[in-house]
């Protein structure tokens, strides 16, 4: 198994050594202890978490039991072709689970991007969708997205969050309604139908510090699954798992601490303002 691999199972050292032994036969401890050279206390902890993400089974044989490989996980092809299912040239998306609890998908591609922002407001009235998007990432957005169709699939996820009632909790730099109308004029789209898509949604933002975050990363979370998007790379990944979950949750509520409250959709329809006194 290779690291990369591993990295994307989550598993450790010694539990990669564990699978690696029990994809080839099922052992008893003794036997399996032997065959990787590991501390009882360590492999017996090791089993124990690999057993309770349901990797592994122990099954009776003879008169003594061993562990084997969950069978129906096919966790064999999984394993050891995860590496060529992730390859980075082809722009789809992949798919898997890491556990009974957790999955992770992997979206490549601008439009898959885009597809993956249609998902994230697959929601129902009045249900929360948390959001980190720095300028740089908002910036790097628009300049990959935009353009015929995708321009078209903006607006209607805006307009799909308003027609849903989605709450759209935020933390964004302030100058994004500065630097969009500059964005979309390189694009020769226009800028005040654009931001009027902001205006009118049910909305909590906060402002980030300028000096933080300025990355070309976003970050969402919505129901159980936390979605980490690079533009600039075109790359979009998610995770579906409670405590992950959980987590950016709370991180989310610690960064508010760093933020000022800033309305959104007031900005948005104070630069439409500006734009058509500047046209007149």
């Amino acid at each position: 198994m290779q690291a990369k691999e591993r990295v994307l199972l989550g598993l450790s050292r010694h539990e990669e050594k564990v699978l690696s032994a029990l994809a080839k036969e099922p052992l008893g401890v003794s036997a399996l202890a032997r065959e990787i050279k590991l501390p009882r206390t360590s492999l017996n902890y090791a089993l124990k978490k690999l057993h309770q993400r349901g990797l592994v089974v122990t099954k009776p044989h003879g008169k003594r039991r061993v562990w084997t490989m969950h069978d129906n996980l096919e966790l064999r092809d999984r394993f050891f072709a995860v590496g060529e299912s992730f390859a980075p040239a082809e722009k789809g998306i992949s798919s898997f689970a890491v556990s009974p609890e957790m999955r992770i998908e992997i979206f490549r591609g601008s439009k898959n991007l885009l597809r993956l922002w249609h998902m994230m407001t697959d929601l129902d009235k009045f249900e929360r969708l948390y959001c980190i998007q720095p300028d740089a990432s908002f910036n790097a957005a628009l300049g990959h997205a935009l353009g015929g169709a995708s321009y078209q699939e903006i607006l209607d996820i805006n307009a799909k969050i308003k027609a849903r009632k989605i709450i759209v909790e935020a933390l964004v730099h302030e100058h994004s309604a500065h630097t969009i109308p500059e964005t979309l004029a390189a694009r020769e789209v226009e800028p005040a139908q654009f931001l009027g898509g902001f205006v009118g949604r049910l909305a909590d933002t906060m402002k980030l510090p300028p000096e933080f975050m300025d990355v070309s990363a976003e970050m969402y979370l919505y129901r159980e699954t936390f979605v980490i998007i690079n533009w600039a790379h075109e790359v979009g990944i998610t995770i579906t798992n409670k405590e992950i979950s959980q987590f950016f949750k709370s991180l989310f509520e610690a960064a508010k601490y760093l933020s000022h409250k800033y309305d959104q959709n007031e900005r948005m329809a104070q630069k439409i303002v500006e734009l058509g006194s500047a046209q007149s």
